[in-house]
């Protein structure tokens, strides 16, 4: 199955990934390792109940990919794991991280170092199509569900006439 390597042209490209603060393990060099390197892999509807075990707490020395009949890819030369025939997959080094202490999460910001998506679901103007690749969002921390695309509309710019309603 053919894919698509899209280098990311942008100086820096960010994205985010929320973590229990009480996980088993210290981060973030536990989860990333010497290189301060990790993947975010998007899934689709065939992988939910792996993908959802992932969330599992095991200690430190156990895979999740040896506890999930999903499988792991290198690529690259990148040093963390990719889950092999996700539709997107991001390669990200980890570049800071913020305490929430309402939830006792931690987010941890990354910077896009590469990213692989399905030739698919990209559109002629560079839109990545979540709609046709049934790609799962979570909905709180046990529902899934498969978004349908509604529309899309142009990028909005100020109206030449404001009327203000009063």
């Amino acid at each position: 199955e053919a894919e698509a390597n899209n280098p990311i042209d942008p100086p820096i490209t960010l994205a985010s990934s929320l973590f229990v603060k009480d996980c088993p393990f210290d981060l973030p060099c536990s989860c990333f390792g010497r290189h301060g390197q990790f993947t975010i892999n998007h899934i689709d509807a065939s992988i939910i109940q792996d993908a959802h075990h992932t969330s599992a707490k095991y200690p430190k020395e156990v895979s999740e990919f040896n506890t999930t009949e999903l499988d792991e890819e290198y690529k690259n030369g990148w040093h963390a794991p990719f889950v092999k025939n996700a539709p997107i997959q991001m390669a990200l080094t980890y570049c800071e991280e913020y305490e929430i202490k309402a939830n006792k999460t931690i987010q941890l910001i990354g910077e896009i170092k590469d990213l692989f998506i399905r030739p698919e679901l990209l559109e002629d103007d560079g839109f990545i199509n979540l709609s046709k690749g049934k790609i799962v969002a979570i909905n709180g921390l046990d529902g899934y569900t498969i978004p349908k695309l509604k529309e899309r509309i142009a990028y909005q710019r100020p109206k030449n006439k404001i009327n203000l309603k009063r």
